[in-house]
């Protein structure tokens, strides 16, 4: 017998808004509409950063792949495969379309940052190893005009072919090309042209060993990428759920909601005018800054909604949507059917812009945590706070009001969509509108924001485990 969908709704309680809070709320949307406007050059400059920052990623991960491409090739393994020529590096050699690919990376990263010296060193190396020396020490050339550093000194007498090479190995700007992506073929070619096979195997060996990592992430993606395209072909296509899920019922109202975001907004604009001029120098880093000012921001937010609740059966964890520990496993189930969706609106993306790379502008901060207490604040910050703060806010408050008033596929479309453009960045707003519909959806049929927060976790962390480790 089929089950049918069973909606709890309570009516909205009939309660004027005061017109004190709806003349603070209006002044505060003004104020932020205002600095929005000041603001929109550096948010631009920001959001650049941020497409820089995710090229650079690219770019170092298809640098670590030529390196154990190239030791494959070495071997005489065959290493054309359809599923290279699908993902659009056409070739006879992986290892060589791989390299060109990362160099038309690494060209766009120079071109908006010219001091970018890793950038410039690895496309000088991946420029010589595909036999244009010439493009190499132009490259670098450039280079040294702009900062003249030992390392690219050492690049550019290679590449020129200065000799003496054998002094070159005991010199202190070895080590500090040797950790680039694509050090080890520095290392191959060095040793190859002082007549030693021995140790230009074992230089590219290692590199070998270096791209494992990247090979290890991306196999584990394209493991996630297999299994939520099932789930959307037997859940969401085949078979949908139907059971019956009780509807998150909130006693507020949308001008609640939307005073909540407004407040975390202008929150947040004014507590990072003030740290950065105040506070910059007591952390030694922008990821500690940027926690605690995300914990304190959201927790002002979080604690307003509280505090003017109209009803104070709205102030409890359970009518936020916080119910247990139930949706663990449709949160898991959740993250992997984001992978698939991603992937459709970004082949979408490209086919209506020109550069469909998102800015995020937390990405630079991320890729820039170096030492062990700034990557544990950043993982922290991405996995448990950004979930928690922002499905409560998102999914308990916005898209609680949202569903009091529309049908469930409305609510969810119109909550992704602020979900998207709260993030400042209109390149980036389409996928993660994406996201937002997704932990939507997964708190509709499991009542419980654990669903949604486990899935936004599991989506930051593969974020940070990408910049980390590649």
């Amino acid at each position: 017998m089929t089950e049918t969908r069973q909606e709890i709704v309570e009516p909205l309680p009939q309660k004027r808004v005061r017109p004190e809070r709806a003349a603070l709320a209006l002044a505060m949307a003004v104020v932020i509409a205002a600095a929005m406007v000041m603001q929109a050059p550096s948010r631009r400059q920001m959001a650049d950063d941020a497409r820089v920052e995710f090229r650079l990623l690219n770019a170092r991960a298809q640098t670590s792949l030529v390196c154990f491409y190239a030791w494959l090739e070495a071997q005489g393994h065959e290493t054309r495969s359809p599923l290279l020529n699908a993902a659009g590096f056409p070739g006879r050699d992986a290892s060589r379309a791989l390299a060109e690919a990362a160099v038309a990376q690494y060209e766009y990263i120079i071109d908006k940052e010219p001091n970018n010296w890793q950038s410039r060193a690895n496309a000088a190396i991946l420029y010589g190893y595909l036999g244009r020396d010439y493009d190499g020490v132009v490259v670098l050339q450039r280079g040294l005009s702009l900062a003249n550093l030992p390392q690219y000194w050492f690049l550019f007498r290679m590449y020129a072919h200065v000799a003496p090479k054998e002094k070159w190995l005991r010199s202190p700007e070895i080590k500090i090309v040797r950790r680039l992506p694509a050090g080890p073929l520095v290392m191959v070619r060095l040793y190859q042209d002082l007549g030693h096979p021995e140790k230009a195997a074992g230089a590219l060996e290692a590199g070998f060993r270096r791209g494992m990592r990247a090979v290890a992430v991306f196999a584990g993606l394209l493991a996630v990428l297999a299994v939520g395209t099932v789930l959307w072909l037997v859940f969401f296509a085949v078979r949908p759920w139907r059971r019956p899920v009780a509807a998150p019922a909130a006693s507020w109202g949308l001008f609640q909601a939307l005073e909540v975001l407004i407040m975390w907004t202008f929150v947040s604009l004014v507590a990072g005018q003030m740290a950065g001029r105040f506070f910059g120098g007591v952390f030694r880093s922008a990821a500690g800054l940027m926690t605690v000012l995300y914990v304190l921001t959201g927790a002002a937010a979080l604690a307003w909604f509280w505090l003017a609740s109209l009803d104070k059966g709205s102030r409890t964890a359970a009518a936020l949507g916080w119910r247990g520990f139930r949706g663990v496993f449709a949160g898991i189930a959740g993250y992997c059917a984001t992978l698939p969706l991603l992937a459709a609106v970004w082949l979408a993306m490209r086919a209506f812009l020109p550069d469909p790379t998102p800015g995020t502008p937390a990405l630079p901060i991320v890729a820039g945590a170096t030492g062990v207490v700034d990557r544990t604040l950043v993982a922290f910050l991405a996995i448990l706070a950004a979930p928690v703060f922002e499905e409560t806010l998102f999914r308990g408050i916005i898209y609680g009001a949202l569903r009091r008033r529309m049908r469930p596929a409305a609510a969810i479309a119109v909550s992704g969509a602020v979900f998207g453009l709260a993030h400042l960045d209109l390149v980036g707003a389409v996928p993660l509108a994406a996201l937002g519909m997704v932990f939507a959806y997964l708190y509709e049929r499991t009542g419980s924001l654990t669903a949604p927060a486990v899935a936004h976790g599991l989506t930051n962390a593969g974020t940070v485990l990408l910049t980390m480790v590649i």
